[in-house]
């Protein structure tokens, strides 16, 4: 009695079969695994606009403010967190003019509170990794002690400028941006977190999406703590470009909130604008 069996012909088109069918399914698979990691970040987000607010409600109605990064009129506002030894801001309470460089020592304020945890500062569609409590050196250090983020790898985000006036509020808009995806603006690969340069500034460009997502848009997060998903940055008021900084007495594209201007030293001059960084 003789068995059958498969050919080397049939065979060879049922490994076809199964590697079309691979390649049909692996972007689907991979797309949904990207959307959500899309709603990981969202959620992370949502818990940082609470915890902002469960801040601001204890503390006079303000966001978290480190204290010397009120804006005093000079200085350097667009370095990114903790510089690139883990060190001098670290582990240094921020006093002087010249010392207001970190957007991100305000957002510690929330980890110092025990508002949230350091892994609500991550989007899983990135590589970042949680703030691990050393210092430059690689000691552990206690909370106490530390002022700031050790590392730009360590937070996913970018936050209002917490530099200018008025300062945000629970008072604001709840439609004004106050943190989302990273913005594409920064450096973050130098460790210098400076600003960007041969980035159009523009409305409705992918370009000046988040790079979190590959520039398909990005998570934000309001004042009133909602958050949405924008396929452009012109996601604050009346399409206000939450990654630039508008002013009304500027002349040209500075003067307008849809596309706005990109650079150092920049500050919040307008109630309504948002200007999300590093």
């Amino acid at each position: 009695m003789s068995r059958k069996a498969f050919t080397l012909i049939e065979l060879l088109v049922v490994i076809a079969i199964i590697a079309l069918l691979v390649s049909i399914l692996l972007p689907s698979l991979g797309r949904a695994r990207e959307l959500a990691k899309r709603a990981a970040c969202a959620a992370n987000l949502n818990a940082l606009g609470k915890a902002g607010n469960m801040y601001a409600a204890q503390y006079n109605g303000m966001f978290p403010v480190a204290p010397a990064v009120i804006f005093k009129g000079s200085g350097s506002y667009d370095k990114w967190a903790g510089m690139t030894d883990g060190t001098t801001w670290r582990k240094t309470v921020s006093v002087a003019t010249n010392d207001t460089v970190s957007v991100t020592a305000s957002q510690w304020l929330l980890v110092r509170g025990k508002f949230t945890d350091v892994r609500t500062f991550l989007c899983p569609s990135t590589e970042n990794t949680p703030d691990d409590f050393t210092d430059g050196a690689g000691n552990v250090c206690e909370l106490k002690d530390l002022y700031d983020f050790k590392s730009r790898k360590n937070v996913s985000f970018s936050f209002q400028m917490p530099y200018g006036v008025p300062l945000l509020n629970t008072t604001s808009l709840g439609q004004v941006a106050w943190a989302a995806d990273k913005s594409p603006f920064f450096d973050d690969s130098a460790g210098t977190g400076s600003w960007v340069s041969g980035i159009i500034v523009a409305e409705n460009s992918k370009s000046n999406s988040s790079k979190n997502h590959a520039q398909e848009g990005q998570n934000v997060v309001y004042v009133d703590s909602h958050v949405g998903w924008s396929q452009y940055a012109n996601a604050g008021v009346d399409k206000d470009h939450i990654f630039t900084r508008y002013w009304s007495t500027q002349s040209g594209a500075g003067g307008n909130r849809r596309i706005g201007s990109m650079g150092a030293n920049y500050a919040i001059m307008e109630t309504d604008d948002s200007m999300l960084a590093p």
